[in-house]
């Protein structure tokens, strides 16, 4: 694209040239009317005082021919005109250039016939029958005393000479013209650049603008309207500017959340194209987004139900909700909507997808259920008992000393065991609300741990199980809440007591890695963990072997309150575990 610059200079000079050459074709044309003007005005005087200087009309009257044509060529001797004295007739009697025997008649020539014809001045040009030259003729009556014709004089010039005055005139302007071109040429030049400097610099602001350049400027030193232009676009430039940063901002924003949700969003076109996925989307779909943006949704979609919602939103136009349950990648339960939206920049319509991955709220709903079936079934065994115990005591059982003893032993057992569920469950929502305060001290662990033992004992002793302390030689430290290492420790030395052999040993040894983890494992030599059995023992209330773990009083949450309470450190807990061989649960808590 040509520069505005040019295009303005361009214009000036063609308006100027046009402008110059009427005003020289002009000025050519009237000067050299006016040089003719002037020349036929001067032969037109000269004849009228040669006719009267030379008294041609008396000579006529006289027939006095021959001296006239003396005095006549006497007269022009020294003159570039040439003088013709014509009769009525057409006889040439005078010439002061040829001699007038020798010239034809004139009474066709178009100069005689116009005075014949009354016109009391004729001029002419043309080429001349005698001298063969282009001519200029002035021709006039020649009248006596009485006023009447009695000849034509008529005078001509050489043309040649006169055009040549014209044609050195044309030359001359065109010389004139010429310069006046340069000079304007340059001038036009000067004058564009000062008048399109600042437009071009608007325009490329413009163009800038254009481009999402929004940091442009006009810097400009232009006056009036132009300045007021610049002016105008660099506060367009700005608004702009601050706009696109607020829209980024907002696409940031907006990009930063949809990247962080946990809901699945995916935005399909009219086409069912995707446009957009956020991670989440990635996740349920097993898929980067780059695999997936610009393809069509079926092509990451395994689901029928989504599929289904999908096509029903694009057809009826309206949203749509559903839970669905998908089983590729992985076996899922998505809360789906899908909602149609209009597309701005055309009549379709674009959809939105929203899953939201509830297969652990499910998982926890039916956890929630199987604890209030398991807690109400676990409460009801020892109320049942409770009651009816009582129920045989006050019919008259009460009276049987040795009956009495053995009922309120049961009842006190019952009653023990259901404060200790009762104690566990309240724990327990204690700990999955975080209700407890957590306080950090320094402890030994390993004399922790020794009087642990030492409360321990009467229930080792009973089935004479040797407790066994691994620890390093120097005292390990820890920075941590005490009372919640030392739960987690009971319970995982009361659960190895619990299944352990009798005569058998539990082992606890702790020691701490480089990376400031302490390690507590706790080893029994007693029944063992089934294989398929062992991502369920930190379920609330499961139990490997019920009947032992009742009759041992267990409640069946001592591990779910332990590996709460690790997770409470954002520790670590494993299990190992061979069936006859024995089991080894491992803990990792931080140092401090």
């Amino acid at each position: 694209m040509k520069r505005f610059s040019v295009k303005i200079a361009t214009a000036f000079f063609i308006l100027i040239t046009m402008v110059v050459l009427f005003i020289g074709f002009f000025s050519g044309t009237m000067i050299r009317k006016q040089y003719l003007t002037t020349q036929e005005n001067r032969l037109t005087e000269d004849a009228k005082l040669v006719t009267t200087v030379l008294d041609i009309p008396t000579h006529l009257e006289k027939g006095e021919t021959a001296l006239l044509s003396t005095k006549i060529k006497e007269t022009n001797q020294n003159s570039q005109e040439r003088m013709t004295i014509i009769l009525t007739d057409g006889t040439v009697v005078a010439d002061s250039m040829f001699d007038e025997a020798t010239l034809e008649n004139h009474k066709n020539r178009l100069e005689f016939k116009h005075i014949l014809a009354g016109e009391t001045t004729y001029v002419d040009t043309r080429k001349s029958d005698s001298s063969d030259e282009k001519m200029l003729y002035v021709s006039l009556p020649i009248k006596n005393s009485e006023q009447q014709l009695i000849g034509v004089i008529r005078l001509s010039m050489n043309i040649v000479k006169i055009e040549q005055e014209i044609h050195n005139i044309w030359l001359m302007l065109a010389v004139i013209s010429f310069l006046t071109l340069i000079i304007a040429g340059i001038f036009s030049i000067i004058i564009a650049k000062r008048v399109a400097k600042p437009v071009e610099e608007v325009i490329d602001v413009a163009q800038d603008l254009s481009e999402k350049k929004y940091t442009s400027r006009y810097h400009g030193q232009a006056v009036g309207e132009v300045a007021r232009l610049g002016d105008t676009m660099n506060h367009l430039a700005e608004n702009l500017e601050t706009q696109m940063q607020q829209i980024s901002q907002n696409e940031s924003q907006m990009k930063g959340l949809i990247d962080h949700l946990v809901i699945g969003v995916m935005q399909l076109d009219q086409n069912r194209s995707i446009q957009l996925i956020n991670p989440a989307m990635e996740e349920i779909f097993a898929e980067r987004a780059e695999a997936l943006i610009g393809h069509q949704y079926a092509e990451a979609s395994k689901s029928y139900g989504l599929t289904r919602m999908i096509e029903k939103a694009y057809r009826k136009n309206k949203s749509q909700n559903e839970e669905i349950y998908v089983y590729a990648p992985i076996e899922r339960i998505l809360d789906a909507n899908v909602v149609p939206i209009p597309n701005k920049n055309s009549d379709g319509t674009d959809v939105i997808v929203l899953l939201y991955d509830i297969t652990e709220i499910k998982r926890l709903e039916k956890i929630k259920s199987d604890f209030v079936a398991n807690a109400s079934h676990e409460l009801k065994t020892p109320v049942t008992a409770l009651k009816g115990f009582s129920e045989t005591l006050l019919e008259g059982a009460k009276d049987d000393p040795d009956l009495l003893q053995q009922f309120l032993e049961i009842m006190y057992t019952e009653s023990s065991r259901l404060d200790i569920l009762i104690r566990d469950i309240l724990q327990l929502s204690k700990l999955e609300q975080n209700q407890e305060l957590i306080t950090l001290e320094p402890f030994d662990l390993g004399q922790t741990i020794t009087s642990i033992f030492k409360t321990m004992k009467p229930l080792a002793n009973k089935k004479k199980i040797q407790m066994r302390l691994k620890a390093p030689a120097n005292q390990l430290i820890m920075n941590s809440n005490k009372s919640r290492v030392q739960q987690i420790l009971i319970n995982l030395i009361t659960n190895a007591l619990a299944y352990s052999k009798k005569s058998g040993i539990v082992e606890v040894a702790i020691y701490l890695e480089q990376n400031e983890q302490v390690v507590i494992e706790v080893t029994d030599d007693g029944i063992g963990i089934p294989a398929d059995e062992l991502p369920r023992i930190f379920e609330r209330f499961y139990r490997v072997d019920k009947a032992r773990s009742r009759n041992s009083g267990g409640t069946g949450l001592g591990l779910s309150i332990v590996k709460y309470l690790v997770e409470s450190f954002q520790g670590e807990i494993d299990v190992e575990s061979q069936l006859g061989i024995g089991t080894t649960f491992r803990v990792k808590l931080p140092l401090n």
